[in-house]
């Protein structure tokens, strides 16, 4: 998945690709929750990415969403 599709993905289209659900993703993009270590593996891997990508991407669309960026996600 690249960036331009991870930005237009629904929360559903996310918790089929990776098994976690739509409202934990949310509350990761959003920055409510911290994304741990083994979680962003595992998201990483069934987006078909690395997780420093992902972790670029999560950053990304919360800052298209108008929503403040915060470092809360762990650093990979």
């Amino acid at each position: 998945m690249n960036e331009n599709d991870f930005k237009k993905a629904s929360l559903a289209q996310l918790e089929a690709a990776t098994g976690i659900d739509r409202f934990r993703w949310s509350r990761y993009i959003n920055g409510k929750v911290a994304m741990n270590e083994r979680t962003l593996g595992r998201a990483a891997q069934g987006l078909g990415m690395k997780p420093s990508e992902l972790l670029a991407m999560i950053h990304a669309r919360r800052g298209s969403s108008g929503v403040a960026l915060k470092d809360n996600i762990l650093q990979a």
